[in-house]
């Protein structure tokens, strides 16, 4: 018997910086460049949210608030045009009851 999670992360490049857009409102003005983290089998990203999901409607929620934290700024062609790029990762866990540890995948 399996059991899964569904968890969500969601951050931007900008400036040659990685930052979280899941913070919250208040900490948006404080939010710290992250780091990039390497080993010989992976890589992360120090300090980045994940949230779990339980439901598409959960994941548009958290997707949509994400984006409405995107660092924009004014062009002559857009009015709010995206300063940066933006990066979704969703990670699916899947325990097994007969294995000790569990697996997971990542989408980014």
């Amino acid at each position: 018997d399996e059991t899964y999670s569904i968890w969500i992360s969601f951050f931007e490049l900008y400036n040659e910086n990685i930052l979280d857009l899941l913070v919250q409102p208040k900490e948006m003005k404080t939010r710290k460049n992250l780091r990039l983290m390497q080993n010989d089998d992976s890589t992360m990203i120090k300090n980045l949210i994940q949230i779990p999901v339980f439901d598409i409607k959960e994941a548009e929620e958290i997707i949509r608030f994400g984006y409405s934290n995107r660092s924009t700024s004014r062009t002559n062609l857009n009015e709010a045009s995206s300063r940066s790029h933006a990066v979704l990762c969703i990670t699916l866990i899947t325990m097994n009851e007969f294995d000790e540890d569990p697996v997971m995948s990542h989408m980014c």
